[in-house]
């Protein structure tokens, strides 16, 4: 095989057809399920504490988890992201809407990467079940 014969077929793209129906069903119901999922999964996380030593009552963890990850999710600036937190606020997916700076705080909180394995671990148990089938 020659380069040209061997750059040609590595030009060839391998193209599969759109199931449209099925990709617009996802994509614009994809922030609302990620949402309720999300909710899911924070709900199980403990409370906290109520108050903290000094300063502001803290936040249940859970709401924090879910704002930080929310917050990330989004990929728009703390402060843009606020209007989405006081919906997620609205329609119940957390009890208050935490300050832009409080998210950054849980955000540097190295305590919490033991949490945010676990809460990994348990979204991917249902994929299990598709893995095996493989």
């Amino acid at each position: 095989m020659t380069v040209t014969q061997a750059v040609a077929m590595a030009e060839v793209e391998t193209t599969y057809p759109q199931e449209w129906a099925a990709y617009n069903q996802a994509q614009t119901n994809e922030k609302d399920k990620f949402l309720s999922l999300l909710s899911d999964l924070c709900n199980g996380l403990p409370l906290g504490p109520k108050v903290k030593k000094n300063g502001r009552p803290s936040l249940p963890l859970s709401d924090m988890i879910f704002s930080a990850t929310f917050k990330v999710y989004s990929t728009v600036s703390a402060r843009r992201f606020m209007s989405d937190l006081r919906e997620a606020q609205t329609k119940g997916f957390i009890s208050r809407t935490p300050h832009y700076n409080s998210i950054f705080n849980y955000l540097e909180n190295s305590e919490l990467t033991p949490v945010l394995k676990t809460l990994i671990t348990q979204s991917s148990l249902p994929l299990q079940v598709f893995l095996i089938g493989i």
